[in-house]
């Protein structure tokens, strides 16, 4: 293999290990919010709450403000929950792009750019792709900011599972 070709596939290992760190402090948040979702609804004080298992996250986080806002538990937890769940729309995109999507590097003379392609349904049925161009330098300050997070939303709600008792639920 020439020096080039080295090169290039250290370039393709590096984008392939940020991709996977990225999507997988992601669903690691995801995972959690969904996971809080199901244990609120069995607590009394939010029965009312029996919507289907929010699979989007843009539904999770909603169906968590939901639960925020009615008394119960939660209360003392909950504007910190707030702000923390906020805080992952702002990574939707790239997951989005990262997960579903292709990524493409671009070698120029003085650096390598990412372009990342996705197809996206489009109103009247069509499908159109959409480009997304960054660098992997860029992608892993991005993650050098979103595992830290991820690492502050688990702290979080482990007190919370802790204090309440609620990590004690058996899963049906």
């Amino acid at each position: 293999m020439t020096d080039k070709q080295e090169r290039i596939k250290a370039l393709e290992a590096r984008l392939n290990l940020v991709r996977g760190r990225l999507i997988g402090s992601y669903s690691f948040v995801e995972f959690i919010l969904g996971d809080l979702y199901v244990r609120a609804q069995r607590m009394p004080a939010y029965s009312s709450v029996r919507d289907r298992f929010p699979v989007k996250l843009r539904d999770r986080i909603i169906g968590i403000e939901q639960i925020l806002d009615i008394r119960g538990p939660l209360d003392p937890y909950a504007e910190k929950l707030r702000e923390l769940i906020g805080g992952i729309a702002a990574y939707a995109d790239l997951r989005h792009f990262l997960a579903h999507g292709h990524g493409v590097i671009r070698h120029a003379s003085d650096r390598h750019n990412v372009e990342l392609r996705l197809y996206r349904p489009q109103p009247d049925k069509t499908w159109k792709i959409e480009l997304h161009t960054t660098t992997i330098d860029e992608l892993e300050k991005v993650y050098a900011r979103l595992n830290p997070y991820a690492h502050e939303v688990w702290a979080y709600f482990k007190e919370i599972y802790l204090n309440l008792n609620i990590d004690q639920v058996q899963d049906t």
